[in-house]
């Protein structure tokens, strides 16, 4: 009998016992009561590299060209902008999708003057803008500053017109209103000879066409180019000259 805390050995030594046996080939045993499926590697004569059937590739539609890709017709190229000839600016306001697609641009006295009234044909400004076509002058209620008002006379007194402030009664005189209409025909950089109205390192808004409303709408202004609200732009297509 071993002593106390020792495992009596095995009666068949270590080497003589019973080995479970070594399967050569062939699919492995399963109990007849067991519900378990051999895999497919495990069924006689399936090879393990080739349980399935390779498919075909399918070549892809490469951009839309393929034989399931969807027809989309041809989109036709819109109209070019027709710029406003002298004399004949475009006055009439569009509406689109119940809303007035009207743009008004804001500019200090006697610069927006000088627009309606005194052949300024270039509006200088430190950046462009997408918008072409009707463009209102909206007069700001502050005076630019006194240096660029001797410049406005001094380019006024060589192409004879009229000193700023003169008639009293002018609509193009007055502050904080929307005062008449221009066609903004393009923008580009200073390229140094556009216009004596042009400042050298800007970018210039070429206008056209300008027009003197009959009468003023007095409105708050915003800064760059600014929507005109619906009933604003009813009043400023009644206040255009016929």
């Amino acid at each position: 009998m071993p002593g106390p805390g020792l495992r009596a050995p095995h009666p068949l030594g270590p080497r003589q016992r019973r080995q479970p046996p070594v399967r050569v080939g062939g699919p492995a045993p399963v109990h007849p009561r067991s519900r378990r499926r051999p895999r497919p590697h495990q069924r006689p004569g399936v090879h393990p590299a080739r349980r399935h059937r390779a498919l075909p590739v399918q070549p892809r539609d490469h951009r839309g060209q393929g034989p399931r890709a969807r027809r989309r017709l041809p989109v036709p190229p819109a109209p070019p902008a027709q710029p406003g000839r002298a004399g004949q600016p475009h006055h009439r306001l569009t509406q689109r999708r119940g809303r007035h697609h009207v743009k008004a641009l804001s500019v200090r006295q006697p610069w927006a003057w000088a627009i309606l009234r005194a052949g300024k044909t270039i509006e200088n400004r430190t950046r462009g803008t997408s918008h072409r076509g009707l463009l209102l002058i909206h007069s700001s209620r502050s005076m630019a500053a006194t240096a660029e008002q001797h410049q406005i006379e001094d380019l006024a007194h060589p192409l004879r017109i009229p000193p700023f402030g003169r008639p009293a009664e002018d609509t193009a005189l007055k502050f904080g209103a929307i005062i008449g209409a221009v066609t903004l025909d393009r923008v580009h950089t200073c390229d140094g000879s556009c216009s004596p109205w042009a400042w050298p390192g800007a970018m210039h808004w070429v206008l056209s066409a300008p027009v003197v409303l009959t009468d003023h709408i007095e409105v708050p202004g915003r800064l760059g180019v600014w929507d005109v609200p619906a009933d604003i732009a009813d009043r400023v297509r009644k206040a255009m000259p016929r």
